[in-house]
């Protein structure tokens, strides 16, 4: 029997039982492999093994006394048992840690017991990322719903001694992966999981002579469905993964920086020499204007012959380039190099099929799973804005670092189109909160609006405003997190509406209550010329460089110039549509109090050229993603492919370019998408650690990944996969894609 002092963890009595769950984990790392789940895990990269249950509540129902007990589980795998009379009280977890220091008592804790076992019928069990509501209580009284994401013990056969599937509690050191291995071979467990290793090694005979004391002959070791652990696991072990392949040879590291390096290195001086050849053209024609100014004047031959001196040519540019690079390039073994680089990418590709692309497709079948659908629809109240917040951010967790596996970035791409109300959708669920009352709104106003200028913003954020009351900023947050890691397969979408593509409004509506603006899109036409100077004002400006508007204004003529002459089109018109979350600071002179559907219109009227498009002055995300961290994450996904749209030319085809003119713009399209990536990266980085309101703490690592993403655009991020699929260059990249 357990001594007679209590604390708030310990105080258990009946039959008891350690929950586990099933968790991923690398294959040969050591840990017990064991049965799971039916999707089964390649074998040469992952095997299912049981853990103990990661920090969240488990809700138990035992169906003879038709009670329901709630328990917090701490991050060290205690439960602690919570009242439901004040479940909605400030007081969601223990008092304090755990520091019982009483014989037996760690051991108690770290397990639940089923109250007066001789009577009880069945027991079922549920593991849940956030609190349930009465509503959701409620509603799991219903024992199919239960049985659909919930455990069932049951109780009568276990005290009659019965065989059932559950494992002896003197298996646990066989079974459960804490009490399997020391702490030196957990080590590489823990770098490879999102959640946290209690290693318990050595403490196996403790729990068995507790469980004994309890009820003697009778513990259990209990598997508690957990199917978005498993998905955040795949998720996380991908990246972990391709991160350890880089890793295991110090060698690979050292070119990979080295490389990188001098391509950068190249980067800055080529366009340097291209930029000094143009410029010494003008000085040139220049001064011959200033010594003969007469003579043009009178004389056309003049003329011309000083306006080609002004023209240079890109096999100019060209011998420059090389001129100004030879006295870099000599030092360095550019064919051993890309010799080196070519072995390394036919490695990595090897790798990616291999370990890679099997685990993304079972993420895949995971995230499509009854099991996966099931627990997200039946733990969270779609009517609590609460809840809600919980559930983004789980979601999130469950894509994080996914966006650029081929797979996972075609089942974003096709959920993102599906219906709102559809709560198997989690995709689209996730975007809203989860909010019933506003998934209802969007299929009802998608039915009305034939265009995206009939969308009624007003009566729709009338419905989010009274979705989101609960909710403070910081709380909704979260869907900025949520957007950046599906920012490429959203690319694509935006992609189709920019192409004139009719049927996307349901995408607007989304972007606008996750950037908190009405999200529009517009027809601007002008002069080619104006729109290139556009674009390479916004590179410019998104590079960070801080210059005046002198210094801007040369450097774009001469931006403008070096397009010109690689051979982009300056000369006639065009329109293109542009896609806008425009805030009230993007509208100049805006009265007071005008809804957002006279904004819109307002903005509609004014907005027509590429002056006054940059009179919105978009380029503001930079500068406000800390502040207003939804609003700059949507505008520069929306400012991405919009300007990306800029860069295509429909009218020549990109086979008639040489191979190096048509690197050139993936190049300039990958630093521009590359650099807002980091921009999202390092705003998301620091909101991820400020946690949820009801549910645990958000994982860190997203924004993490995503600033790195943001430094190796080039290879893996999956809102740059999207636009160059845009600028037509997608399958050159994709030879050497991952997942």
């Amino acid at each position: 029997m357990l001594a007679s002092k209590k604390c708030e963890f310990c105080d258990k009595r009946g039959l008891p039982l350690l929950l586990v769950r099933d968790a991923v984990v690398p294959a040969r790392s050591g840990a017990p492999e064991t049965k799971g789940p039916p999707i089964a895990l390649p074998p040469t990269t992952a095997h299912y093994t049981k853990r103990l249950l990661r920090s969240g509540y488990v809700n138990v129902y035992d169906e003879a006394r038709q009670r329901w007990d709630c328990y917090f589980v701490t991050p060290e795998a205690l439960l602690y048992k919570l009242s439901l009379t004040s479940i909605l009280s400030s007081l969601l977890t223990p008092t304090g840690p755990f520091n019982c220091t009483i014989e037996g008592h760690r051991e108690a804790a770290g397990c639940i017991t089923i109250s007066d076992p001789a009577n009880a019928t069945s027991v079922w069990i549920g593991f849940s990322d956030t609190l349930w509501t009465p509503n959701v209580r409620k509603a799991n009284e219903d024992r199919e719903l239960r049985r659909r994401h919930m455990v069932e013990v049951d109780v009568r056969s276990i005290m009659a001694a019965k065989s059932g599937p559950h494992e002896p509690i003197r298996q646990v050191e066989a079974v459960v992966t804490e009490y399997a291995l020391p702490s030196p071979r957990i080590k590489p467990l823990i770098d490879a999981s999102p959640f946290r290793y209690c290693a318990c090694f050595g403490g196996g005979e403790k729990l068995v002579k507790e469980f004994e004391n309890i009820r003697a002959g009778k513990g259990l070791i209990v598997t508690v469905p957990d199917p978005a652990g498993i998905v955040q696991e795949l998720a996380f072990l991908m990246t972990h993964l391709l991160e350890a392949f880089i890793a295991k040879n110090p060698t690979d590291q050292r070119n990979l920086a080295a490389s990188a390096g001098i391509d950068q290195i190249k980067a800055s001086i080529v366009g340097k020499a291209e930029t000094e050849e143009i410029e010494a053209a003008r000085m040139a024609a220049s001064r011959m204007e200033a010594i003969d100014p007469l003579g043009h004047v009178l004389s056309e031959s003049t003329r011309n012959k000083t306006a080609n001196v002004r023209e240079v040519t890109a096999a100019e540019l060209d011998r420059a380039t090389t001129s100004a690079w030879s006295k870099y390039g000599r030092k360095f073994d550019d064919a051993a190099r890309q010799k080196w680089r070519a072995e390394f990418d036919a490695k990595l590709k090897a790798f990616d099929e291999q370990s890679i692309a099997p685990l993304a497709l079972r993420h895949v079948e995971w995230f499509k799973s009854a099991a996966f659908t099931d627990y997200l629809e039946f733990n969270y109240d779609p009517s609590s804005a609460l809840c809600g917040a919980a559930y983004t951010n789980v979601v999130t967790s469950c894509i994080a670092g996914t966006q650029d596996k081929t797979c996972c970035s075609k089942l974003y791409v096709e959920l993102l189109q599906g219906n709102f109300q559809d709560k198997k959708n989690v995709l689209l669920r996730a975007s809203i909160l989860n909010q019933s009352a506003v998934a209802e709104s969007i299929e009802e106003a998608s039915r009305v609006a034939l265009n995206s200028r009939q969308i009624p913003w007003d009566s729709l954020f009338e419905v989010y405003k009274a979705a989101m009351e609960a909710l403070d900023d910081n709380s909704t947050n979260g869907l900025a997190l949520y957007i950046a890691q599906i920012s490429g397969p959203v690319a694509r979408i935006l992609g189709k509406v920019v192409d004139g593509r009719p049927g996307f409004h349901k995408t607007l509506m989304m972007l606008g209550f996750i950037s908190g603006d009405a999200v529009t899109v517009f027809e601007i036409s002008g002069k080619r010329s104006q729109f290139v100077r556009y674009l390479a004002k916004q590179m410019i400006r998104t590079s960070g460089a801080v210059i005046s508007e002198n210094q801007l204004r040369a450097a774009v003529s001469l931006e403008l110039e070096r397009l010109r002459i690689r051979g982009m089109r300056v000369e006639g018109s065009r329109k293109l549509r542009w896609v806008v979350s425009a805030d009230r600071a993007s509208i100049e002179n805006l009265p007071s109090g005008m809804s957002r559907v006279a904004q819109e219109t307002q903005l509609r009227s004014s907005l027509r050229s590429v002056e006054q498009l940059e009179s919105l002055r978009l380029e503001r995300w930079r500068s406000v993603i800390n502040q207003k961290v939804r609003w700059g994450v949507v505008t520069a996904i929306l400012q991405a492919v919009c300007l990306t749209k800029v860069y295509e030319d429909e009218e020549t085809s990109l086979a008639n370019e040489k191979q190096d003119a048509r690197w050139r713009r993936v190049a300039a399209i990958s630093g521009l998408v590359g650099t807002t990536c980091e921009v999202i990266g390092g705003a998301l980085r620091a909101r991820a650690s400020q946690g949820m309101l009801y549910g645990q703490r958000f994982l860190s690592w997203s924004g993490w990944a995503l600033m790195q993403l943001g430094r190796s655009a080039g290879a893996v991020a999956g809102l740059l996969m999207a636009v160059l699929d845009m600028f037509k260059a997608a399958e050159t990249v994709k030879e050497n894609g991952l997942g």
